[in-house]
């Protein structure tokens, strides 16, 4: 047992950890536009840059959890350290948006894949009772004040460019290598060490098959065009072949264990209403924050609405909030109900988006913006006040360590899905916006209106559709091309604002989703609380 001055300085590497963690996904959040544009690119790259490491992190991070429970949290706590710290350096020297995202990326994906499990397994394994709730608030809070980190990253992002800042992070990263003494050798895993290869064979090719068809699926949308052919048919075999595996992973995973063989994802996570409906409180706060790096940041940004530093103040809107809900939760109401907590979270957050919806249409979008984003950071606090103890609670003692992969699994997924699903809804529904915003425009001529319509202008700043306009527009006067521009920043403008509407329709609609979290924050061990898992099944 570690003394107690031991237990705070664990504490203070796990939540240092996770806030470098989070701030890095914040600081892409930022960065993301201005590497697209240094590079030429688009609104899909920005897209492809934020599902990467999801992707990668996601189809890897269970196994990452299983690793440390075999050797150890201090190793893999070490390795990812070190993973991510490679895939920083890339990002700075990558020649290439191609490589700044598939080398990059990818690297700092493994690293989150060892690094978060390791955080949120060594809670439960040294932290009980009382003490685990209140280490992970902390966690929790870690992750919400790395919604500040994007203000020193603006003004850096502002001064040199994205290579200052993710310099910046390589640093930090750099740092934490410092504090791995400070984790466990070893997880509290007395079973056999064999590792579930048939398990992590399928789940990671179907996994990645159906997070990559999804990716490819919006990237498909971005056109207007005639996109059928090979890419769709890819796209396409891709999500169903990816669903198809998973069905078989679940299937395999339970053959296995029924014959006490170590598996890579216990039945006890998605076979009871608990786990499963307090893993979707865990995707909810990565999922809806996630949301602000497409529906909310990129709009500001090419609108030349907001610089990279009053992004960053907009993250730390979220970010104060999100902190203070995450620590005061816990320790003013200690006996309050997690269901309870985290319904509360999810009303709160539908209010938020619909407040940056409205912003949008007004003459200060930043200053709406600012309050919505400050409603959505005290709801994703409340709801992570309570998420990530929910979900060790409703799964039990004996699988809580291993909880962290799946929990981390289900963040990164999440991170993913709303990059790659809300990108791809944000462009179908600019597709459909530009070309009615084109026909109602009195001064533009019908021939060219027609033109501009059927020329796949995706979503991005005044000056790349001025650019498009005059490449795809013969001889537009400057009276058309100024009636083009109003019809397409009325396109963008609008599109955003039914995203926002759309988010705010789930987020309510989690509510449907909530009666299987646990209404008490103690540990499942009694006999009384296995039959109640039991019985909701």
């Amino acid at each position: 047992m570690r003394e107690p001055h031991g237990n705070r300085a664990l504490l203070f590497a796990l939540v240092l950890a996770q806030f470098a963690m989070s701030s890095e996904s914040s600081v892409v959040a930022i960065a993301a536009p201005t590497v697209a544009a240094s590079f030429g690119g688009s609104m899909s790259d920005i897209q492809l840059i934020n599902t990467v490491f999801g992707l990668v992190a996601g189809v890897f991070m269970i196994t990452g959890s299983l690793l440390g429970l075999f050797f150890g949290w201090r190793k893999t706590f070490a390795a990812g350290v070190a993973s991510v710290l490679v895939g920083e350096i890339a990002m700075v020297l990558a020649p290439t948006i191609t490589c700044f995202t598939w080398i990059g990326r990818t690297a700092v994906g493994l690293g989150g894949a060892l690094l978060v499990p390791s955080i949120l397994g060594t809670i439960p394994t040294v932290f009980k009772d009382r003490q685990r709730i209140v280490a992970f608030s902390w966690v929790a809070a870690g992750m919400g004040l790395s919604a500040l980190t994007p203000i020193p990253a603006g003004i850096l992002l502002d001064l040199g460019g994205y290579q200052l800042v993710f310099g910046a992070m390589a640093v930090v990263f750099l740092c934490l290598l410092a504090f791995v003494r400070q984790v466990p050798t070893a997880s509290d895993y007395n079973g056999a060490k064999q590792f579930d290869f048939p398990g992590f064979f399928v789940y990671s090719t179907g996994l990645f098959a159906l997070l990559l068809g999804i990716v490819l699926v919006g990237g498909l949308s971005k056109s207007q065009g005639n996109q059928g052919g090979l890419p769709a048919i890819l796209a396409t075999a891709l999500v169903l072949g990816g669903s198809a595996l998973l069905c078989c992973f679940f299937l395999i995973e339970k053959r296995r264990e029924k014959r006490d063989r170590v598996v890579l994802m216990p039945t006890r996570f998605f076979d009871t209403i608990q786990a499963r409906h307090s893993l979707l409180a865990v995707a909810y706060v990565l999922f809806f924050s996630g949301s602000l790096n497409i529906a909310v940041i990129p709009f500001l940004q090419t609108t030349g609405a907001a610089t990279g530093l009053v992004s960053g103040l907009l993250f730390a809107c979220a970010g104060a909030p999100m902190v203070l809900a995450g620590i005061l939760i816990p320790k003013l109401f200690p006996a309050a109900s997690p269901r309870r907590v985290i319904r509360i979270g999810y009303a709160i957050g539908a209010a938020g988006f619909l407040v940056i919806a409205v912003g949008f249409g007004t003459a200060q979008p930043v200053l709406w913006t600012g309050c919505g984003t400050a409603v959505l950071g005290l709801a994703m606090g409340t709801v992570n006040s309570q998420a990530n103890n929910a979900v060790t609670v409703a799964v039990g003692n004996k699988y809580a360590a291993q909880s962290g992969g799946m929990q981390g699994t289900v963040r990164d997924i999440a991170y993913s899905l709303s990059a790659a699903v809300l990108g791809t809804l944000l462009a179908l529904v600019f597709s459909f916006s530009l070309p009615a915003a084109l026909a109602e425009q009195p001064d533009l001529d019908p021939i060219q209106a027609e033109a501009v319509a059927a020329s796949n202008a995706t979503f991005g700043s005044d000056a790349s559709f001025v650019a498009h306009l005059e490449s795809v527009a013969d001889n537009i006067d400057e009276q058309s091309s100024s009636a083009a521009l109003g019809a397409f920043q009325q396109a963008r403008q609008g599109s955003n604002q039914v995203l926002l509407i759309v988010l705010a329709l789930p987020s309510a609609g989690m509510l449907l989703f909530s009666r299987g979290i646990p209404s008490s924050s103690r540990a499942t061990g009694t006999r009384e609380s296995e039959e109640d898992l039991i019985d909701t099944r």
